[in-house]
């Protein structure tokens, strides 16, 4: 008896010897992993949790910004420095993650997650942490790369894919003018009829769609260019300015569906491309209005296009 007691005691201060030797006080999980996206790409859908719901691998979500994996809750709501914190909780217990996203090149991101677990002296304690810790590293294992894969795809990033062209339209009679207010359908249109009616006068024919470039310079003044691409080089007179553009490099974007808001969105994330990308424009944007919105009230009805030079 006395032995198999001997046995049972030096097996338990062996055990808790190893939990020791083998558990330290303070216990890093980590992934690490190569984003297929940007730096900012790859952030932006990480830092905007309500974007999650269409990357989270199991689609799980209480409504109110936590989504769920393997009996462990998910949420973000702030950053730390240059990180991005990730709350990670399990039933009341909740630990701080951060993620950090630095570039690997101009086209891809070295993504690292981490988060730490401060045991104490108590074996059963660290015993415990160092389980919730394989849980938490699981689930690490299956959020990154469902996120990565998604951040691969150019339409998740910016809600459209960008493509590279060349300017073809060169010869173009503009107009330009400040104005004090946001310029609506009709007050563009005034000055593309008017533009049509002189390039005809001079013999010259439309050979695309009107180009417009619309700025906001303060609170109360909007730079406005309006243009029309023609088939020669004409005079110009007055405001009407002839304009003979270079065949510069052009970041396109597919037909833009809608009005005011929805072309707006996309050029945000034109700017966002350019910035990630790190491109530079040598020159300002166009709206290329595909829709005779003179001729077409529904806005929901209006196709527009985006084009960017760029270098």
């Amino acid at each position: 008896m006395k032995k198999l007691v001997f046995v049972l005691v030096s097996m338990i201060i062996l055990a808790v010897i190893c939990i020791y030797v083998f558990i330290p006080g303070t216990i890093n999980v980590s992934k690490i992993a190569i984003s297929p996206s940007t730096e900012n790409g790859t952030e932006r859908m990480l830092a905007d949790q309500s974007s999650w719901i269409k990357w989270w691998p199991s689609k799980t979500s209480d409504g109110n910004n936590r989504y769920y994996l393997n009996d462990y809750s998910f949420s973000t709501n702030r950053r730390v420095g240059d990180d991005i914190e990730i709350i990670i909780t399990n039933k009341q217990d909740s630990v701080a993650s951060v993620v950090n996203v630095v570039p690997k090149g101009t086209d891809s991101a070295i993504f690292t997650w981490k988060c730490k677990l401060e045991t104490n002296l108590n074996p059963f304690n660290r015993l415990m942490l160092y389980f919730k810790a394989s849980d938490i590293k699981k689930s690490m294992d299956e959020i990154t790369p469902s996120l990565l894969t998604f951040c691969s795809n150019q339409e998740n990033v910016y809600g459209f894919k960008i493509t590279m062209d060349v300017m073809t339209d060169t010869l173009l009679i503009t107009y330009k003018a400040g104005v004090n207010e946001y310029p609506d359908t009709k007050y563009i249109y005034g000055y593309i009829d008017q533009l049509k009616t002189y390039a005809a006068s001079q013999g010259a024919i439309q050979t695309g769609t009107p180009l417009i470039h619309l700025e906001q310079m303060d609170s109360s003044l909007y730079g406005l260019m309006v243009a029309i691409p023609i088939d020669r080089e004409i005079k110009s007179h007055d405001d009407f300015i002839f304009k003979h553009m270079p065949h510069d490099n052009l970041l396109v974007s597919p037909e833009i569906k809608g009005g005011v808001n929805e072309v707006a969105k996309a050029y945000r994330s034109m700017v966002n491309y350019m910035t990630d990308y790190q491109r530079i424009s040598p020159g300002i944007s166009f709206m290329s209005f595909i829709t005779d919105r003179a001729n077409e009230p529904d806005s929901f009805k209006w196709r527009t296009k985006i084009l960017y030079p760029v270098f």
